[in-house]
């Protein structure tokens, strides 16, 4: 089956930057479009499907998301701006929504409401999706939001201005937020405040998030004389956060404990904020934050903010594993490395224009090994990102199993292949299985044993693979194809 009519996610419009063409309807996932520019197809209210790949926006290519929903077809959907483009929410009755995406340089994502003399659900909602290097990102309400909708599992990395603002409202009109095990990273300006009188109540509410270097203002640097509930909720704080101009390992935020859980209620002027087992903490404990890795480091240095499968922040508990792991040590059984690829500092390097192959060991006592079974949605997080832009060239380096080619091989998602072990009889599987990067579907096989990377891969009988020993195959490329 081609890729082009096995999408994971569905919608009223289609795009693929792989196997798209712009003589196509984009309106069935048989005849997707080619550019990003297209995602405001469908009608309203709508959802334009990206396929996995990455996205380059041109000059122009501003995106009006009213009504709509922009959504990748898995966790590797990648849109990189020029940061000048801006996204619009639109206005009344909006509700922009935004899944399964990674969007990268954008001046401005505006979702202002104007208009409206009734409540209106005009939100803005995330869903697996990260925000990266925006200059200002604003929802601001000019009318009432009978709402309560959550964003989830989110990142908002690099923003210069980030503000939630209510204006107006209408009476009688409950106005709630919801963010759910979100993380807020270096964020200049984080402007939580209202400036209506006419809500009978307006609450944010932050459950398992987690933040860092941020600093939470109001609007115009004054807390104002309109009353405001914040609440968190199992939250997470790095001791660099500023609420309202205090620290918030200060004794009246958080206390001076490092990673100890506080209750407790504050008040600035007319904003109550209500922490409930929250705590603040200096060393979060992350895989690799330098190099954007935010999924948390596994015993025996557990992250603190993994306590008993509840976890705080948008990533989770992974097992990484680079070049320096044993199962990639030339010396043993079975382990393949092409000579166009070099190890620097724990990553594999590849000569530019080339493409180079990469095997694991098959010796079971040296191969990638979990401490014990598991799903391997999360722990296969072998080699960090797997592509990235080497603008001005707009080019992208990627991992895939094989090249793209339109009539031989309409393979457009990011794969690799893995084999795992049965622990019984020590056996590794058998085939090798094609398994797409980054799917928030997880690491899964269909009903006759094809890999969720496969075009052949029947997503209605999907099982996750778990497992404790496995061993990888993949193909770094970074020609263009």
């Amino acid at each position: 089956m081609a890729l082009s009519t096995n999408w994971f996610e569905t919608g009223q419009a289609y795009i693929s930057g792989t196997d798209g063409d712009e003589a196509n309807s984009g309106l069935t996932q048989a005849l997707p479009k080619k550019l990003l520019k297209q995602a405001n197809l469908g009608g309203t209210p709508s959802t334009t499907v990206l396929r996995s790949g990455v996205y380059i926006s041109g000059v122009g290519d501003d995106l009006n998301l009213t009504r709509r929903t922009l959504a990748g077809d898995s966790g590797n959907v990648r849109i990189y701006c020029d940061n000048i483009n801006l996204i619009d929410g639109g206005d009344f009755d909006d509700q922009p929504h935004y899944k399964n995406l990674k969007i990268y340089n954008i001046a401005v994502i505006d979702h202002t409401v104007v208009s409206g003399t009734s409540p209106v659900r005009s939100n803005v909602q995330f869903t697996n999706t990260e925000l990266h290097n925006v200059i200002t990102f604003k929802y601001v309400s000019a009318y009432g939001d009978n709402s309560d909708v959550f964003s989830t599992n989110s990142l908002f990395k690099d923003i210069s201005t980030y503000t939630y603002l209510y204006t107006a409202g209408v009476a009688g009109v409950q106005t709630s937020l919801f963010f759910k095990r979100c993380s807020f990273i270096n964020i200049n300006t984080f402007n939580l405040s209202t400036t209506s009188l006419s809500y009978d109540e307006s609450t944010f509410n932050y459950i398992r998030c987690y933040f860092q270097t941020v600093n939470i203002v109001a609007s115009g640097g004054s807390t104002g004389t309109v009353p405001l509930t914040i609440n968190f909720n199992d939250c997470a704080f790095k001791s660099d956060v500023n609420i309202y101009g205090t620290v918030i390992s200060d004794a009246s935020r958080l206390g001076t404990a490092d990673g100890v859980k506080a209750t407790t209620t504050v008040t600035v002027d007319n904003i109550t904020i209500n922490f409930t087992n929250c705590f603040w903490t200096a060393t979060p404990g992350f895989n690799d934050e330098a190099g954007g890795d935010y999924s948390l480091t596994p015993s025996p240095s557990q992250s603190i903010l993994y306590n008993n499968a509840s976890i705080i922040g948008y990533k989770g508990i992974e097992y990484t594993f680079d070049s320096s792991h044993s199962a990639f040590n030339i010396a043993n059984s079975g382990v393949s490395i092409d000579a166009n690829i070099g190890t620097l500092g724990g990553l594999f390097t590849l000569d530019f224009g080339t493409t180079g192959t990469v095997v694991s060991t098959d010796d079971i006592t040296q191969c990638i090994t979990l401490p014990f079974s598991t799903p391997l949605t999360d722990a296969i997080k072998v080699f960090g990102n797997f592509s990235y832009i080497n603008a001005p060239l707009n080019t992208a380096e990627r991992v895939d199993r094989d090249i793209f080619t339109a009539t031989t091989n309409e393979e457009v998602r990011y794969t690799l292949e893995i084999q795992y072990l049965d622990e019984d009889t020590e056996l590794w599987n058998g085939s090798w299985l094609d398994i797409e990067l980054d799917n928030i579907k997880g690491v899964e096989t269909d009903n006759v044993n094809v890999g969720n990377g496969s075009p052949d891969f029947d997503i209605s009988t999907g099982n996750p693979i778990e497992a404790r020993r496995f061993r990888v195959r993949f193909t770094l490329r970074n020609n263009g194809n």
